[in-house]
């Protein structure tokens, strides 16, 4: 058995921040677009709960600003010769109440997750651990699961194949311990303890001094002002009442934020996001394949992309980013005739005219300006009417989940640092985050193998076979990946906040 030693650094440190006259104590403001919808890292499944999770809790190992994995709960990481059997150690830790973090926690919460009554949007994460996917469908006991606290520090994981991007997933929120006191409050283990939830207003954190990492954290308090409107969180910003604006916490006027970026007062980090199209599968006419591809063949990128200049976006044709892929990808080819191709596929269906569709998707305004576009080139191109529906996130998200749809736009940030994360979404039809719906036999052998090659060439070769197999099918378009973009108070120097690790913060001065 091999010993990982991951690097462990200090996970944030913070800037100097905004101060009362009242008190020195260094707070924190950001923007935040919406009420997050769960505090609970089990169930959540979009980016906003994934923030909360980032700051409020922590996991065996976290995601570097470099992309990197280091240990963070745990001491060490033990990891069988044929990659099957991991032992995560513990250091000596605790949560916000004082109690110590145990192996236990964190086997309760993964056994929650994979209980077949439990609603758990990321439960295909857990799939390469033994039993899981048996246990979530009902066809084995919870106690079968390779999942098992051998004292209160050692927790052993056994895997059914060899997963290359485990400790990855262990730094991802839903493989984080939660704990709630007996009058439901939620108990921390990471930076920030919740002291004020005012829904639909704002939530209220301060530093958690039980933390491991407490004395890298340099504010008292972190502010989270709901704020919906786009214009008026960067007016906020510009009168000195937000210090943080943008990224994947709020988004803001493409006019107005243009000028910073133009005037490189903006930073842009990479971001493994695509905007994309899905299809329900499942109901007419979606269910062919050639009605499907015409649409995506009549949809001209570049002219999307021209609506939301200048933010940092590229054009898409397939479903990975390309922070995800080798380098040298080629990116996935769609080719056809689409007005050909759409003819054949009403011909296919019975109908002589394409009935008219709704478009789901969030309303905000790059979501707006983006089915605009695409409502106006589909109508051109192929007489398609698209009627445009957009909702708030909660609802818009509730019809996702729930297939009440037929076509609905919207993005999907990678939650890990690896194509599978995309890929996976995508491999049974009745998995929660498979939104479209589709499965394809070609694919799942794709995938499948993919799990047991040992060269890591080959692996991403065969993922990147498995992406073109979408793009030929496409229950889903790709339209454009797109980048982080976000203001800062001069008062902070080099912060970061995302969904998919935790905040970057440094001193000022600090390299």
């Amino acid at each position: 058995m091999k010993i990982v030693q991951i690097l462990c650094a200090a996970t944030l440190i913070f800037a100097g921040c905004s101060s009362t006259k009242e008190s020195n104590r260094k707070t924190l403001r950001v923007a935040l677009c919406k009420e997050p919808p769960t505090i609970d890292t089990r169930k959540s499944g979009d980016t906003l709960s994934s923030v909360l999770h980032f700051l409020l809790n922590c996991g065996f190992t976290r995601i570097t600003e470099n992309n990197e994995v280091a240990n963070d709960l745990a001491e060490s990481i033990d990891i069988s010769d044929d990659g099957l059997t991991y032992i995560f150690t513990l250091k000596d830790t605790y949560w916000s109440d004082g109690s110590q973090i145990t192996a236990a926690d964190f086997e309760e919460n993964w056994k929650t997750v994979l209980s077949p009554d439990f609603p758990a949007p990321n439960v295909q994460m857990f799939y390469c651990i033994i039993n899981a996917k048996k246990a979530k469908e009902g066809s084995c006991a919870i106690d079968e699961v390779g999942i098992k606290a051998l004292d209160s520090k050692r927790l052993k994981v056994s895997l059914h194949t060899p997963t290359p991007f485990f400790l990855q997933l262990t730094a991802f929120c839903p493989f984080f311990p939660m704990k709630n006191s007996s009058d439901g409050k939620h108990i921390s283990s990471g930076p920030f303890v919740l002291e004020k939830w005012d829904h639909n207003n704002q939530l209220l954190f301060s530093a958690n001094p039980k933390y491991h990492n407490h004395k890298k954290v340099g504010v008292d308090n972190l502010e989270l002002l709901i704020v919906e409107n786009e214009g008026t969180a960067l007016k906020m910003f510009e009168q000195g009442e937000l210090d943080y604006v943008g990224g994947c916490m709020c988004a803001l006027p493409i006019d107005l934020v243009g000028q910073y970026i133009r005037d490189k007062k903006a930073s842009i980090k990479p971001l493994a996001s695509t905007a994309r199209i899905y299809f329900n599968t499942t109901v007419p006419p979606f269910h062919n394949r050639k009605i499907r591809k015409a649409i995506s063949l009549a949809l001209d990128r570049d002219e999307i992309i021209q609506a939301l200049a200048p933010l940092p976006v590229q054009p898409a044709t397939g479903v990975i980013p390309p922070m995800l892929k080798r380098i040298g990808a080629t990116p996935p080819v769609i080719e056809g005739d689409a007005k050909a191709l759409f003819l054949e596929g009403l011909k296919e269906e019975g109908l002589e005219s394409m009935p008219e569709i709704d478009l789901l998707y969030p309303n905000n305004e790059i979501n707006n300006k983006v089915v605009q576009v695409a409502q106006e080139q589909l109508r051109k191109n192929l007489g398609i009417i698209i009627h445009l529906d957009g909702l708030d996130f909660k609802h818009y998200v509730q019809r996702l989940i729930g297939r009440d749809y037929m076509m609905a736009e919207g993005k999907w940030v990678s939650q890990f640092n690896d194509p599978i994360n995309i890929l996976s979404c995508f491999e049974n039809s009745e998995d929660m985050m498979n939104i479209p719906s589709w499965e394809n036999s070609r694919y799942q052998k794709k995938l499948n193998k993919s799990a047991y090659v040992k060269s890591p060439m080959e692996r991403l070769l065969l993922l990147e076979r498995a992406e073109q197999i979408i793009s030929d099918e496409l229950p889903i378009c790709p339209l454009f990946h797109s980048n982080d973009y976000y203001i800062l108070s001069p008062k902070v120097n080099n912060v970061y906040i995302c969904s998919t690790r935790p905040p970057e913060w440094k001193e000022q001065g600090e390299d």
